[in-house]
């Protein structure tokens, strides 16, 4: 049986970032999923969306702001959290305002970072 705010979904496409994440997840007794690219991550989350998503901001093909508009239309209820570094912002094709709706972190990320994840859900 899966409870509701315990599964997360990691988007992150360096797999040392990624088990990382997973990891630091998993430590404090998440269910989490760890996915490399938004094409699989967009795929899982159309049969079972997650509650929480850390998505990182520069991904090929979709970026992280792109697919955490679409994951916010099907699951209202999701937190999700945007990882970005300085240049990410200007690789963007979302609006600015758009990217501020959901929360970030500085990448790269690290233990305080991830910390203040946990603090927000």
């Amino acid at each position: 049986m899966k409870v509701f705010g315990r599964r997360i979904m990691i988007v992150e496409d360096v797999a040392e970032r990624r088990e990382f994440i997973c990891r630091f997840f998993t430590s404090h007794g998440y269910e989490v999923y760890p996915t490399d690219n938004v094409v699989k991550a967009l795929m899982a989350f159309l049969e079972e969306p997650f509650d929480i998503i850390v998505i990182k901001g520069d991904l090929p093909l979709l970026s992280g702001p792109e697919a955490a508009l679409i994951m916010r239309k099907l699951h209202p209820m999701a937190k999700i959290f945007l990882t970005m570094d300085e240049n990410s912002e200007k690789s963007l094709v979302v609006k600015k305002e758009e990217i501020e709706y959901f929360p970030y972190v500085p990448e790269p990320v690290d233990m305080n970072s991830l910390s203040c994840i946990l603090d927000e859900i």
